[in-house]
Protein backbone atom coordinates (compact mmCIF):
# COMPACT_ATOMS: atom_id res chain seq x y z
CA UNK A 1 0.00 0.00 0.00
CA UNK A 2 0.84 3.66 -0.60
CA UNK A 3 2.11 5.85 2.38
CA UNK A 4 -0.97 7.63 3.87
CA UNK A 5 -3.59 4.80 2.56
CA UNK A 6 -5.32 2.37 4.75
CA UNK A 7 -5.06 -1.11 3.84
CA UNK A 8 -9.11 -2.82 3.57
CA UNK A 9 -8.07 -5.40 1.10
CA UNK A 10 -7.56 -7.60 4.39
CA UNK A 11 -10.60 -6.53 5.99
CA UNK A 12 -12.66 -7.12 2.91
CA UNK A 13 -11.60 -10.56 2.91
CA UNK A 14 -12.10 -11.39 5.89
CA UNK A 15 -15.84 -9.72 5.98
CA UNK A 16 -16.64 -12.27 2.30
CA UNK A 17 -14.82 -15.43 4.24
CA UNK A 18 -17.56 -14.92 7.09
CA UNK A 19 -20.62 -13.58 4.99
CA UNK A 20 -20.01 -16.98 2.70
CA UNK A 21 -19.41 -19.31 5.79
CA UNK A 22 -22.71 -18.28 7.30
CA UNK A 23 -24.79 -19.14 3.80
CA UNK A 24 -22.67 -22.17 4.01
CA UNK A 25 -24.09 -23.42 7.56
CA UNK A 26 -28.09 -22.42 7.10
CA UNK A 27 -28.28 -24.22 3.89
CA UNK A 28 -26.75 -27.14 5.82
CA UNK A 29 -29.59 -26.83 7.94
CA UNK A 30 -31.77 -26.73 6.19
CA UNK A 31 -31.04 -29.78 4.02
CA UNK A 32 -30.89 -31.70 7.20
CA UNK A 33 -34.31 -30.35 8.12
CA UNK A 34 -35.58 -31.86 4.41
CA UNK A 35 -33.92 -35.08 4.82
CA UNK A 36 -35.86 -36.08 7.84
CA UNK A 37 -37.79 -38.93 7.32
CA UNK A 38 -41.31 -38.51 6.34
CA UNK A 39 -42.57 -41.31 8.64
CA UNK A 40 -41.16 -40.27 11.84
CA UNK A 41 -42.94 -39.94 14.79
CA UNK A 42 -43.54 -36.65 16.88
CA UNK A 43 -41.81 -37.21 20.06
CA UNK A 44 -44.24 -38.24 23.13
CA UNK A 45 -44.33 -37.08 26.61
CA UNK A 46 -43.31 -39.58 29.20
CA UNK A 47 -46.87 -39.87 30.62
CA UNK A 48 -48.28 -41.07 27.18
CA UNK A 49 -46.13 -43.23 26.62
CA UNK A 50 -46.81 -44.70 30.28
CA UNK A 51 -50.85 -44.80 29.44
CA UNK A 52 -49.95 -46.59 25.85
CA UNK A 53 -48.12 -49.20 27.77
CA UNK A 54 -51.03 -50.01 30.40
CA UNK A 55 -53.57 -50.09 27.43
CA UNK A 56 -51.20 -52.66 25.67
CA UNK A 57 -50.63 -54.74 28.93
CA UNK A 58 -54.39 -54.63 29.31
CA UNK A 59 -55.23 -56.04 26.19
CA UNK A 60 -52.47 -58.92 26.21
CA UNK A 61 -53.78 -59.70 29.50
CA UNK A 62 -57.57 -60.12 28.16
CA UNK A 63 -56.49 -62.77 25.37
CA UNK A 64 -54.77 -65.05 27.77
CA UNK A 65 -57.04 -67.73 29.79
CA UNK A 66 -57.00 -67.13 33.86
CA UNK A 67 -54.72 -69.39 35.63
CA UNK A 68 -55.95 -72.54 36.88
CA UNK A 69 -55.53 -73.39 40.58
CA UNK A 70 -55.04 -76.93 41.36
CA UNK A 71 -55.98 -78.34 44.84
CA UNK A 72 -54.01 -81.79 47.02
CA UNK A 73 -56.83 -83.83 45.51
CA UNK A 74 -55.82 -82.24 41.81
CA UNK A 75 -52.42 -83.22 42.76
CA UNK A 76 -52.70 -87.11 43.00
CA UNK A 77 -53.77 -87.17 39.23
CA UNK A 78 -49.73 -86.78 38.88
CA UNK A 79 -48.25 -89.38 37.55
CA UNK A 80 -51.87 -91.37 37.23
CA UNK A 81 -49.40 -93.87 35.31
CA UNK A 82 -46.26 -95.25 34.30
CA UNK A 83 -45.41 -93.12 31.21
CA UNK A 84 -41.83 -91.99 31.93
CA UNK A 85 -42.31 -88.16 31.28
CA UNK A 86 -39.20 -86.80 31.72
CA UNK A 87 -37.79 -89.23 29.28
CA UNK A 88 -39.99 -88.86 26.69
CA UNK A 89 -40.78 -85.21 26.53
CA UNK A 90 -36.39 -85.43 26.47
CA UNK A 91 -36.32 -87.60 23.05
CA UNK A 92 -35.07 -86.05 19.38
CA UNK A 93 -37.20 -88.28 17.59
CA UNK A 94 -40.74 -89.64 17.11
CA UNK A 95 -42.18 -92.11 19.81
CA UNK A 96 -42.87 -95.60 18.88
CA UNK A 97 -46.81 -96.41 18.65
CA UNK A 98 -46.89 -99.13 20.89
CA UNK A 99 -45.77 -96.52 24.03
CA UNK A 100 -49.48 -95.05 23.44
CA UNK A 101 -50.06 -98.10 25.88
CA UNK A 102 -48.65 -96.40 28.35
CA UNK A 103 -50.64 -94.64 31.24
CA UNK A 104 -50.53 -91.48 32.74
CA UNK A 105 -52.97 -88.46 34.76
CA UNK A 106 -55.00 -91.88 35.18
CA UNK A 107 -55.21 -92.58 31.31
CA UNK A 108 -53.75 -94.71 28.15
CA UNK A 109 -51.94 -92.07 26.65
CA UNK A 110 -53.76 -92.30 23.08
CA UNK A 111 -57.24 -91.44 25.51
CA UNK A 112 -55.23 -87.71 26.50
CA UNK A 113 -57.49 -85.50 25.75
CA UNK A 114 -57.10 -81.45 25.01
CA UNK A 115 -58.22 -79.91 28.49
CA UNK A 116 -55.92 -83.07 29.77
CA UNK A 117 -52.49 -81.24 28.77
CA UNK A 118 -54.01 -77.78 29.21
CA UNK A 119 -53.95 -79.01 32.86
CA UNK A 120 -50.61 -80.90 32.62
CA UNK A 121 -48.37 -77.41 33.04
CA UNK A 122 -50.12 -76.30 35.77
CA UNK A 123 -49.98 -79.25 37.51
CA UNK A 124 -46.52 -79.73 37.13
CA UNK A 125 -45.81 -76.15 37.42
CA UNK A 126 -47.78 -76.22 41.61
CA UNK A 127 -47.89 -79.63 42.36
CA UNK A 128 -44.11 -80.72 41.85
CA UNK A 129 -42.74 -77.37 41.65
CA UNK A 130 -41.71 -77.54 38.01
CA UNK A 131 -40.67 -74.20 35.97
CA UNK A 132 -42.99 -72.79 34.45
CA UNK A 133 -41.20 -72.77 31.20
CA UNK A 134 -39.78 -76.08 31.27
CA UNK A 135 -43.76 -77.45 32.69
CA UNK A 136 -44.85 -75.96 29.37
CA UNK A 137 -42.49 -77.44 26.96
CA UNK A 138 -43.11 -80.85 28.71
CA UNK A 139 -47.13 -80.52 28.47
CA UNK A 140 -46.71 -79.13 24.77
CA UNK A 141 -43.71 -81.91 23.79
CA UNK A 142 -46.12 -84.62 25.20
CA UNK A 143 -48.34 -84.12 23.22
CA UNK A 144 -47.09 -83.66 20.03
CA UNK A 145 -45.00 -87.05 20.65
CA UNK A 146 -48.80 -88.65 21.04
CA UNK A 147 -50.21 -87.03 18.20
CA UNK A 148 -47.80 -88.10 15.70
CA UNK A 149 -48.29 -91.51 17.05
CA UNK A 150 -52.13 -91.26 16.84
CA UNK A 151 -52.03 -90.54 13.27
CA UNK A 152 -49.52 -93.91 12.55
CA UNK A 153 -51.72 -95.97 14.50
CA UNK A 154 -55.04 -94.31 12.41
CA UNK A 155 -52.95 -95.29 9.39
CA UNK A 156 -52.89 -99.02 10.19
CA UNK A 157 -56.45 -99.14 12.04
CA UNK A 158 -57.53 -97.91 8.75
CA UNK A 159 -55.85 -100.61 6.38
CA UNK A 160 -57.63 -103.30 8.79
CA UNK A 161 -60.94 -101.90 8.06
CA UNK A 162 -60.28 -102.74 4.40
CA UNK A 163 -58.90 -106.25 5.18
CA UNK A 164 -62.03 -107.32 7.38
CA UNK A 165 -64.02 -105.89 3.90
CA UNK A 166 -62.08 -108.55 2.62
CA UNK A 167 -61.85 -111.15 4.40
CA UNK A 168 -65.91 -111.44 5.19
CA UNK A 169 -66.08 -111.58 1.24
CA UNK A 170 -63.82 -114.94 1.32
CA UNK A 171 -65.74 -118.23 0.56
CA UNK A 172 -62.88 -120.67 1.45
CA UNK A 173 -61.60 -121.23 -1.66
CA UNK A 174 -57.93 -122.57 -1.95
CA UNK A 175 -57.12 -118.72 -3.27
CA UNK A 176 -59.38 -117.62 -0.66
CA UNK A 177 -57.05 -119.00 2.25
CA UNK A 178 -53.85 -118.50 0.45
CA UNK A 179 -54.71 -114.42 0.56
CA UNK A 180 -55.79 -114.93 4.24
CA UNK A 181 -52.40 -115.88 4.89
CA UNK A 182 -50.73 -113.11 3.47
CA UNK A 183 -52.92 -110.81 5.48
CA UNK A 184 -51.72 -112.65 8.32
CA UNK A 185 -48.08 -112.10 7.59
CA UNK A 186 -48.70 -108.03 6.63
CA UNK A 187 -50.45 -107.61 10.30
CA UNK A 188 -47.12 -108.83 11.74
CA UNK A 189 -44.89 -106.60 9.81
CA UNK A 190 -47.17 -103.94 10.83
CA UNK A 191 -47.20 -104.43 14.47
CA UNK A 192 -44.99 -101.52 15.12
CA UNK A 193 -47.37 -99.39 13.75
CA UNK A 194 -50.48 -100.41 15.83
CA UNK A 195 -50.56 -100.94 19.65
CA UNK A 196 -49.70 -104.57 21.24
CA UNK A 197 -53.10 -104.95 21.87
CA UNK A 198 -54.41 -103.85 18.57
CA UNK A 199 -52.03 -106.47 17.28
CA UNK A 200 -53.48 -109.32 19.70
CA UNK A 201 -57.17 -108.35 18.63
CA UNK A 202 -56.79 -108.12 14.86
CA UNK A 203 -54.44 -111.61 14.89
CA UNK A 204 -56.71 -113.30 16.92
CA UNK A 205 -60.01 -112.55 14.33
CA UNK A 206 -58.26 -113.47 11.36
CA UNK A 207 -57.27 -116.77 12.99
CA UNK A 208 -61.02 -117.46 13.54
CA UNK A 209 -61.87 -116.32 10.37
CA UNK A 210 -58.43 -118.85 8.62
CA UNK A 211 -60.14 -121.96 10.92
CA UNK A 212 -63.37 -121.20 9.45
CA UNK A 213 -62.33 -120.66 5.72
CA UNK A 214 -60.82 -124.65 6.20
CA UNK A 215 -64.27 -125.62 8.18
CA UNK A 216 -65.79 -124.56 4.40
CA UNK A 217 -63.61 -125.45 2.02
CA UNK A 218 -63.70 -129.02 3.90
CA UNK A 219 -67.35 -129.51 3.72
CA UNK A 220 -66.74 -129.37 -0.61
CA UNK A 221 -64.42 -132.34 -0.64
CA UNK A 222 -66.66 -135.41 -0.89
CA UNK A 223 -65.50 -138.04 1.74
CA UNK A 224 -63.54 -141.16 0.54
CA UNK A 225 -65.94 -144.44 0.22
CA UNK A 226 -64.72 -147.16 1.50
CA UNK A 227 -63.59 -150.27 -0.20
CA UNK A 228 -66.78 -152.64 -0.80
CA UNK A 229 -65.90 -156.07 -2.41
CA UNK A 230 -69.28 -157.20 -2.39
CA UNK A 231 -70.83 -160.09 -0.74
CA UNK A 232 -69.09 -162.93 0.60
CA UNK A 233 -69.69 -166.13 -1.01
CA UNK A 234 -70.76 -169.30 1.02
CA UNK A 235 -67.70 -171.92 1.51
CA UNK A 236 -67.81 -174.65 -0.61
CA UNK A 237 -70.45 -173.49 -3.12
CA UNK A 238 -69.55 -173.09 -6.74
Amino acid sequence: PWPGTVDVSGRARWVAFVVIFGVLATGLDSGAAQTAPRNAMPATSTAEDNAAADVGAAAAAADEPPSKTFGPEDCKRLPGGNAPLNRLTRMVGAMAVKNLELTYLGKPLHQLAEEDFADLAGLLEQCKEVDSKLAAFQSRRLKALIEDAKTTRAVSLEWFEDVRIEVLQMSGRSDDIRRLHDLMTELNNRQFEMTPADLRKYFAWLAERRDALYAEAAKRVAPARPFDPGPTSPSGSN
